[in-house]
This record gives C-alpha cells, sequence and structure tokens, in this order.
C-alpha cells in the first residue's frame, strides 16, 4: 500500500506542477528537497498543505514527497542519502545516530502521542485483553513500544500476559481486529473513526499513560544539511506556515479536503479528524519545536524495554539552529 500512496503524492505532485504552465520552467530550476514521510498518516498535513497552498513555492523550493512504509526504511533512506530529510520515530532516531548514522533532529510534529487502543465489543477494560494477540505494526515499531508501556500500566507484560501480531499499517490492523484475527490494536486519527464506525470500539488513549512522549521528529542528513542549509530552513518555514495554516480555524473545510486528497479518506472523517487534531487535542507542534520532556521519556521508555543500556542525553541528538533561523525569518 505504501508504495501506491508514493507514486499517488509524485502523480499529484507532477500533475500541479504542469498546471502551473510556463511557470514549470522555473519550478524545474528550484532546488528539490526530499522529505520521506513514514506511514500514510495525518501527521503530515502540514507538509500537504504546504505544498497545495504554495509555502514552499514561495521559499523557491520544491519538495518532493517520498513515502516510506517503516522507521527502519527511514532510517536507511536518510543514512544512504537516497532522502535528505525524513521523520522517522525518536527511538529509530536514537539508535542509529548512536551507530554513527549521519542523522540530526531539527524539528518537533507530534509532541504527545495521538494512538487509541481500538478493539472488539466483547473486551471492556484494558485489562480484558489478558491472553489475546494484539496486532501490530513491527515489532520494534514505535507504536509497538507505546502499547507494550500503555499494556504494562494495566499490569499486562509481554509475553506472560499476551502475544503480539505483525498485521501491517492502520487500516490493516482496524481490519484484523474487525476479522477477529486480533483482539486490539494501536491506531490514529482518523483510522480511529472508521473503526468506531464499523462496531469497535476504543479502549483507551495513548496519551492518557504517556502526557508527554515525542512520537517523531524532522530529521535529516547532516552531511546534506551543512551542504544546504538554506534548504533546511525554508523547509521548516514552509512547514511552520502550513502548521500555523490548520490552526485557523477558517481553514477547516479546506484542510478536510486536503486531507481527503493525500490519504483518501472518507470527508467526514477527515472534518472529524481536523476537531480533534487542531482544536480538542493540539496534536501537532505549532512552531516545530521539539518536546525535551517528550524526548527524555523516550530515552526513559528505551532503557526500561532494553533498548537503551543506559540513558543518554537527548539534547546530544538535535541542531535547532534551522528552525530557530525559519522562525526568525518568519517573523
Amino acid at each position: 500500500m505504501w508504495w501506491t500512496a508514493a507514486v499517488l503524492l509524485l502523480g499529484m505532485t507532477a500533475a500541479w506542477a504542469l498546471g502551473l504552465g510556463s511557470g514549470f520552467e522555473a519550478l524545474a530550476q528550484m532546488p528539490k528537497v526530499r522529505f520521506a514521510p513514514v506511514v500514510l498518516s495525518s501527521y503530515w498535513w502540514p507538509e500537504w498543505v504546504a505544498q497545495e497552498k504554495g509555502f514552499f513555492r514561495d521559499e523557491l523550493i520544491e519538495v518532493e514527497l517520498l513515502l516510506v512504509p517503516s522507521n527502519s526504511k527511514a532510517v536507511l533512506a536518510l543514512s544512504t542519502n537516497s532522502v535528505d530529510l525524513s521523520a522517522p520515530t525518536l527511538d529509530a532516531t536514537i539508535l542509529a545516530a548512536l551507530k554513527g548514522a549521519p542523522m540530526k533532529i531539527v524539528g518537533g510534529i507530534a509532541p504527545k502521542p495521538m494512538y487509541d487502543l481500538i478493539a472488539r465489543p466483547s473486551h471492556r477494560r484494558v485489562a480484558d485483553l489478558r491472553g489475546t494477540t494484539l496486532g501490530i505494526a513491527q515489532p520494534r515499531a514505535g507504536s509497538t513500544l507505546l502499547l507494550q508501556e500503555m499494556l504494562g500500566a494495566n499490569r499486562l507484560q509481554y509475553p506472560r500476559d499476551y502475544s503480539m501480531l505483525e498485521v501491517g499499517d492502520m487500516l490493516a490492523r482496524v481490519a484484523a481486529v474487525k476479522r477477529g484475527g486480533v483482539s486490539a490494536a494501536l491506531v490514529t486519527e482518523p483510522a480511529t473513526f472508521k473503526a468506531l464506525e464499523e462496531g469497535l470500539v476504543v479502549l483507551d488513549r495513548v496519551s492518557s499513560y504517556l502526557p508527554d512522549y515525542q512520537l517523531n521528529a524532522f530529521t535529516v542528513n547532516t552531511a546534506w544539511a551543512t551542504a544546504r542549509p538554506q534548504l533546511v530552513v525554508k523547509f521548516l518555514k514552509g512547514v511552520i506556515r502550513g502548521t500555523r495554516w490548520l490552526y485557523d480555524g477558517a481553514n477547516k473545510e479546506e484542510a478536510a479536503r486536503i486531507l481527503t486528497r493525500y490519504t483518501r479518506v472518507e470527508p467526514k472523517y477527515a472534518a472529524l479528524s481536523y476537531d480533534s487534531a487542531f482544536r480538542e487535542h493540539r496534536a501537532l507542534s505549532r512552531d516545530a519545536s521539539v518536546n525535551m520532556a517528550g524526548m527524555r521519556k523516550v530515552v526513559e521508555l528505551m532503557v526500561k524495554r532494553g533498548s537503551l543500556a543506559r540513558a543518554v542525553d537527548p539534547a546530544a541528538f538535535i541542531d535547532d539552529s534551522y528552525r530557530q533561523q525559519a522562525l526568525e525569518a518568519l517573523r
């Protein structure tokens, strides 16, 4: 599914560019920034807005969106200079950087996890999942770490009290729960709304357990960023403008149309996602800042789960200078 989404995004970018007519030649001369979002998700709403509203074009850059299916693929793409920026989860970035990968965090995306634990209606509490099989994206995915923490808070330990089955992306997880192949799974909106409409229930939300948790962040290939620092700044300016535009309630209808266009989610789910993300939960960082308390929590859980032998300073993985330049330019 991910590769078809990538083709869709690239095709739409090309169609948009062709629609510029004589401006296409000018666009072709713009420096290109290769950005690889991880898994099709509403987390990339600001980037889609920046594409559609011309915020990247205002910066005289062409942003190529290259969707990748997993954090491991994102890390590999960054490490091999196949992309310039990506947005893997923090645990994946930290582990890769500690092994010498040329990566640095330059901005935050989601300062708290927006995952919901969906389940079949026969389960009423998280504790009811004891002895069942839960659906996951991948064993080492950031969402799996969050799932284990959530279940652990309810005295369910892996593998003693439950098993896990790799079932794929969010819509695949919804389908697996509905079919009964797994008892429950973590998903984000708009997949949550689809699950509810199909008769599933939400047992709890991860943010109830981890209100501060920097889920993912904009991460650069450091060699590219050092050589082209202004492209990093221009990209972040476009993202921040896109996010600020989304937080303006007057833009709700157009924002929902943009989400529908890029994800093919039903319009009613797009509107619900907007209200949840930008009115109720303030799910995305308005200025691309990193939640340092949330980063420390990531490190704490990595140590707890054995991914790290000891705690590390999360600030060592961040270069905030590009974002500060972007904010200064937007004043």
